[in-house]
């Protein structure tokens, strides 16, 4: 099976491996991955927004804190604030979508790791208020695929121990509790293919009604586009100018790297 999320180490991996990645194509092409990523985050200068790497997601960001969020699937997600107002006839907006999603989430089942550790990172960053009970993005951790004793973030154990994150199993074939993510009543499911497609579960979540949107970072072709995938999960939460200016902070370490 391909290599998935749920065996990557959560943050170490995202910054040692991008590190790693980085350093190492800087010493073979005497700079030009340097280069090429001033060249980039310039052309955006000012912006706070935009996907400069991945090629396996896009957003469009709208009027009035709208986007139109594409996943890997080509699943396109229309992310709605919560203080906007909608019309009732807003599903058949003309802005052709498939799933609409009010923002920010706040019950989301997540089914790997690294999923988690975007939120993690971006937890970590936020010095701003976060509308939901106790003003942490962890709060919104609904519920999760794995057990766990096979969670490296230990915030996540916690939650799991006092009750406050549910763990929804799947049986031997990877087929999920599809029972338990029902009765969950999730605003979105983050789905990682290579897990979820094992017992086609998102055939499941479309007869169930259930919204979901599928994450794959570890199909980009390069570490810098796999941790962009954090803007992703960043647009579910409002929080694109925070993930925008972590992903500006870690490639200037990565340059500071390549320098030393």
């Amino acid at each position: 099976m391909k290599k998935s999320c749920n065996n990557m180490a959560s943050r170490v991996w995202v910054v040692f491996f991008t590190a790693l990645a980085v350093v190492t194509a800087l010493a073979l092409c005497g700079g030009c991955a340097k280069k090429q990523s001033e060249i980039k985050l310039s052309a955006a200068e000012g912006t706070g927004k935009g996907v400069y790497y991945a090629k396996l997601f896009s957003i469009e960001y709208l009027p009035d804190g709208v986007k139109l969020v594409s996943d890997y699937s080509g699943r396109r997600c229309l992310l709605v604030p919560r203080d906007v107002e909608v019309p009732d006839d807003f599903t058949s907006s003309p802005i052709e979508h498939d799933l609409l999603v009010f923002t920010p989430v706040k019950k989301a089942l997540y089914t790997s790791t690294t999923q988690v550790s975007f939120l993690d990172v971006l937890e970590e960053n936020d010095n701003a208020e976060y509308d939901i009970e106790e003003n942490s993005l962890y709060d919104s951790v609904a519920a999760v695929t794995l057990p766990r004793d096979q969670w490296d973030l230990e915030t996540i154990e916690e939650r799991m121990r006092d009750g406050k994150t549910a763990y929804i199993a799947q049986n031997s074939m990877g087929t999920i509790d599809i029972e338990s993510a029902i009765t969950l009543q999730p605003d979105i499911i983050f789905a990682e293919p290579a897990v979820m497609g094992m017992g086609d579960n998102l055939a499941l979540f479309e007869a169930a009604g259930l919204p979901y949107t599928v994450v794959c970072e570890w199909e980009e072709d390069e570490n810098r586009a796999s941790f962009e995938w954090i803007k992703f999960i960043a647009a579910f939460y409002n929080k694109d100018a925070e993930a925008d200016a972590i992903f500006r902070q870690q490639l200037a370490r990565l340059d500071e790297l390549a320098r030393l």
